[in-house]
């Protein structure tokens, strides 16, 4: 069996296993902050949009694909000799749910209202990165 085939099963049987925790994980988010973040409005139109991995051209739904996160996981192993025990769950991009802002003020708003709601559902950010790339600016949170 080579490294991709290995690691596709590996990959789906951990998919399968944690499926529900990831749907589950989308379904809080999304649902939050469509109806509490939205709403707000920060007194002016604080959020444009909110969507996740399905509502990507090409996607079928919120969880990566079997095959996507195979091939990522394999990448990391033949670039990069120190990474050759990742496994699916060192992936931070599993789900995804992305909220675009109009302004840049309004970022720490919803990444403060994002921490809250992790906590309520116990969550925690375990990583975050701010840049600002292409035109625009971007504040990642990694929940577990």
């Amino acid at each position: 069996m080579d490294l991709f085939d290995r690691v596709f099963t590996e990959t789906q049987k951990f998919l399968t296993e944690n499926h529900p925790k990831y749907s589950k994980l989308v379904k809080i988010v999304k649902t939050y902050l469509n109806d509490k973040i939205l709403p707000l409005r920060l007194n002016t139109e604080a959020v444009f949009m909110v969507y996740s991995r399905k509502d990507y051209p090409g996607q079928s739904g919120d969880i990566k694909d079997t095959v996507r996160l195979t091939s990522k996981i394999v990448n990391f192993k033949q670039k990069r000799p120190e990474w050759k025990n990742i496994g699916a769950i060192q992936i931070h991009d599993i789900v995804a749910c992305r909220v675009l802002v109009y302004y840049k003020s309004q970022i720490s708003f919803v990444v403060e209202e994002i921490r809250r709601t992790a906590k309520l559902h116990s969550l925690s950010v375990v990583d975050e990165v701010y840049r600002k790339d292409l035109g625009y600016y971007a504040h990642h949170l990694i929940l577990r």
